[in-house]
């Protein structure tokens, strides 16, 4: 809870600009997963979220191996697709255009349609005009990346998917449990079963880092361009409903 309410205080102070924008706050606090938490608060004009967290994580030793020295994690290459090929090779490439192009047209039509027209549906989880500017709080959970990984490799998806999923299937009980406190407050509802509303249209932003690893391009000295990555955001439907 300390560390929680200590990094919430600090999010609502600004960086002075007469230092060097960043600065690292170290707490002689033991947790249940470290000997003590170090807070590191950086100014966006000096790197972005994604390419901060990869910098720094790739600064780090592995806990499954302490030993080892620090690592960048290298990107997978692609292996180049051959020139030559049958009508059938020929037809898939260009079905898979087709199909790129079409996919993109709709989702520029969803995105205008969502924007105009489409309004999420008022839920505990859609705070009231000026939320944004309300002091914000932030709650993390350490997730095990080995039950991750088990998942993810027990239904052919990724990391990503799985992490989805999750805070999907969060979401559902969390909305399921504040639905039935109502209903009770009215005569209905129960813990046990399904309490939210039907049709309930509730979607997400997500930030994807188009821009690959670094690799071995990292240099001694690392320029600012370096720290860039290549945003784009997804609109996420989510799909809420009480798992039985």
């Amino acid at each position: 809870m300390y560390v929680e309410d200590y990094v919430s205080n600090l999010s609502r102070t600004k960086i002075s600009m007469s230092i060097p924008m960043w600065d690292l706050h170290l707490l002689n606090i033991r947790t249940s997963k470290a000997e003590s938490v170090g807070i590191l608060r950086v100014h966006h004009s000096i790197g972005d979220g994604v390419s901060l967290m990869s910098l720094f994580m790739s600064c780090s030793r592995k806990v499954s191996d302490p030993d080892a020295l620090p690592t960048l994690p290298a990107s997978k290459k692609q292996k180049p697709c051959s020139s030559s090929g049958g009508f059938l090779q020929r037809f898939i490439r260009l079905f898979s255009v087709l199909l790129i192009y079409w996919n993109t047209f709709v989702d520029a039509v969803m995105f205008l349609i969502t924007i105009l027209f489409l309004d999420d549906t008022k839920t505990p989880l859609k705070g009231p005009s000026g939320v944004g500017s309300t002091p914000r709080r932030i709650v993390h959970r350490i997730v095990s990346l080995d039950d991750v990984k088990l998942v993810k490799n027990a239904m052919n998806a990724t990391i990503n998917d799985v992490m989805v999923g999750v805070t999907q299937a969060a979401l559902s009980r969390y909305l399921n449990r504040k639905y039935a406190g109502k209903n009770k407050k009215g005569g209905g509802g129960a813990a046990g079963n399904s309490n939210l509303p039907k049709n309930i249209r509730l979607r997400a932003t997500s930030f994807v880092n188009l821009r690959p690893y670094l690799g071995n391009e990292v240099r001694t000295t690392i320029s600012l361009p370096l720290l860039r990555s290549f945003p784009c955001f997804l609109f996420l439907p989510w799909l809420l409903k009480k798992e039985r």
